[in-house]
Order: C-alpha cells, then structure tokens, then sequence
C-alpha cells in the first residue's frame, strides 16, 4: 500500500507519514533502537524526521511499552542537557514524554529536571509542562468530586 502511494506522492509529507507508520508497527527491538537513537547525537535525522518518528513511537497504541520508558526518560532528559543541541533536545523531551494518566509521578519527574545557567528555554518549557500537568490533574479531581 505505501509503495504505491509512495509512487504517487514523494513529498517529505507522505515520507514523514512512512516514518510515523513504521514506528507504529515496530518491533520491542525497533523500538529500543529508535529510543536509543533519539539520544545519540549521531542521530543525522532532521527535527521534521525525529517529529515523525517519535509521533509513532509515542503513541498510545505503544501504551505497554511506553510504561517501561517513564523512569528511563526523565534520567534521560536530565543527562542529555549537554549531549544534544537545541531542537534536537527539545524533540527528545517534547516527544517523548510519557504520555499515561499518572501525573504525579510526570509532575514528580519533571521537577527533578535541573537545567544549567543559560538554558531559560528549556526550564520555561518544563515549567510549562508542570503546570499543565497540574492543571489537568486539577480539572481530574473536579471531575471526580463532581461526580461522587
């Protein structure tokens, strides 16, 4: 089936969608490796390429494999501050973030993250993070007290 629209349609859009398929339907071993790839600065994909991919890797149909990532992500982020430049670390930690109902325990981990001096971006995306975590875990508690 993509060999065929492949042939129709060649623009970056269509390849971008190829690589959000082929994370979809990886493999356990695929998927490690692509994680792995994500933090290797030898990682020659573009930010497009690495927003496609990780579109498919972190996705809620992966949801199992995904739960065994949470504690390895957040010591990631932590330790790749001075591994990865700009986008490309902002791809990791925008896109991989764990994507499950235990906002505690994201709110938790992204607390812990500590940036050096001169990196005010990524502490304001962070801090950004936070608080929408803690806002929906607010709107969950409303919902909930609502309905007992």
């Amino acid at each position: 089936m993509f060999e065929s629209q492949r042939q129709e349609d060649n623009s970056d859009t269509a390849k971008n969608h190829r690589h959000t398929c082929n994370s979809l339907k990886s493999t356990e071993e695929e998927f490690e490796k692509i994680y792995e790839s994500f933090k290797s600065k030898e990682n020659t994909n573009s930010v497009q390429v690495k927003n496609s991919i990780s579109a498919g890797w972190n996705h809620s149909y992966h949801k199992d494999r995904l739960a065994k990532y949470r504690d390895r992500y957040f010591k990631d982020v932590q330790g790749l501050i001075d591994v990865l430049d700009g986008d490309h670390y902002e791809v990791f930690y925008n896109d991989f973030e764990p994507i499950d109902d235990d906002l505690e325990s994201q709110i938790k981990g992204f607390e812990q993250i500590k940036f050096p001096e001169g990196r005010d971006k990524n502490q304001r995306d962070i801090l950004k993070k936070i608080d929408q975590l803690k806002r929906r875990q607010r709107a969950y508690q409303l919902y909930t007290n609502a309905n007992l």
